[in-house]
């Protein structure tokens, strides 16, 4: 059984995840929160990406988190939420 099989997950392509110009557009688009709630939670440490918080620097970086097994991001929020993020895998012709 896959360890992170409740977790909510969405499901991104390689363009839409490189199309992101911050981490703080990558929490508001995915986790549907307005940029000034995602930079308030980083300020108040309460976001995370594969279990690393994420600072008010890094919050205004272009996304380059390391993908778990090369297509999967676990964004965190507070203590309790989290989601997978899920880079969709293009069909070969």
């Amino acid at each position: 059984a896959e360890v992170l099989e409740d977790v909510p997950k969405k499901e991104y392509t390689q363009t839409a995840f490189d199309a992101l110009e911050s981490n703080v557009d990558m929490f508001a688009e995915v986790l549907e929160m307005s940029k000034g709630e995602v930079r308030r939670m980083i300020k108040n440490n309460g976001l995370s990406i594969n279990q690393e918080k994420v600072n008010a620097k890094q919050g205004e970086e272009k996304p380059e988190a390391k993908f778990i097994k090369d297509k999967y991001l676990l964004l965190k929020k507070g203590k309790s939420y989290s989601l997978l993020v899920k880079k969709q895998v293009k069909d070969k012709l």
